[in-house]
């Protein structure tokens, strides 16, 4: 066998990274891809074309022997045949969901047993929240839900007070610069002037604003698909002599949903 034939037998090194996720160790995946190459090859075949040491090739031959993937022939000398491709995704992918499987079990097993899995069960069972707060201009909770949102703010507003949403502006550049997805739904209004200057400071493609004919007056939050905030009115008070607006913050599932869904519903059949 010349160089260059060796070359062409080498296994290629992503196809035996995936069979590796499949449960064998890179050596075994290495001599099973190139003896599938082949028709048969013995052992010593086998380190040529791998450079694998001769012991190690016996060692990963039966290994590979027990899992059904190489069989066998009884010549002298002593040669070896790998099963289709095919099969052996197939015994490799049974053999890793029976693992995962025993896996599983053992874990719950084990961790059903300890005082964290009690702790974690209950946090599991909290009740959901209903909070009726005072909102302010700067108001806090907002600034810390906005900041800290993971995955998506969905902002419904029938008149959009810019200069308040400009007061949570770095918590809004610092969600677009996490990757957060910003959709933010307004009433048409005949001046809109200054929105540009505030669109400039977010990436194109993660925030966008739309414009809907009719919108209930108010305004809604909602915070990754986790917790909402409903305001009263359409802008809070600007003056610490006017009474406050109120707010209800909750993450109570069913009412996320439902606000989820008519914001959707809205976004839809609004226009950029």
């Amino acid at each position: 066998m010349n160089p260059g034939e060796r070359c062409c037998l080498t296994s290629n090194k992503e196809e035996a990274q995936i069979l590796a996720e499949l449960g064998l160790n890179l050596s075994q995946a290495t001599i099973y891809l190139d003896l599938a190459k082949v028709k048969d090859a013995t052992a010593r075949d086998l380190c040529k074309i791998t450079s694998i040491a001769r012991q190690d090739v016996y060692q990963m031959l039966r290994g590979l022997e027990e899992l059904g993937l190489v069989e066998r022939i009884l010549t002298k000398p002593l040669k070896f045949k790998a099963t289709s491709i095919k099969n052996a995704i197939s015994i490799l992918s049974h053999r890793q969901e029976n693992k995962n499987s025993e896996l599983h079990t053992k874990a719950l097993t084990l961790f059903s047993c300890s005082e964290l899995w009690e702790r974690t069960q209950e946090s599991d069972l909290h009740e959901p929240s209903f909070e009726l707060r005072n909102v302010y201009r700067n108001d806090p909770r907002a600034k810390a839900a906005i900041g800290n949102a993971k995955v998506s703010l969905r902002l419904l507003d029938k008149n959009m007070n810019w200069s308040v949403f400009y007061s949570f502006i770095d918590e809004w550049k610092q969600a677009s610069k996490n990757g957060v997805k910003i959709q933010i739904l307004n009433e048409f209004a005949k001046n809109r002037q200054n929105e540009p200057k505030f669109i400039d400071e977010f990436g194109k493609t993660d925030f966008q604003i739309r414009y809907a004919k009719i919108l209930p007056a108010g305004s809604l939050l909602i915070f990754d698909d986790k917790e909402l905030a409903i305001w009263e009115g359409s802008k809070p008070r600007q003056f610490a002599r006017s009474p406050p607006l109120k707010a209800l913050w909750s993450n109570h599932n069913g009412l996320i949903e439902l606000a989820t869904n008519y914001f959707e519903s809205c976004w839809k059949a609004a226009s950029p």
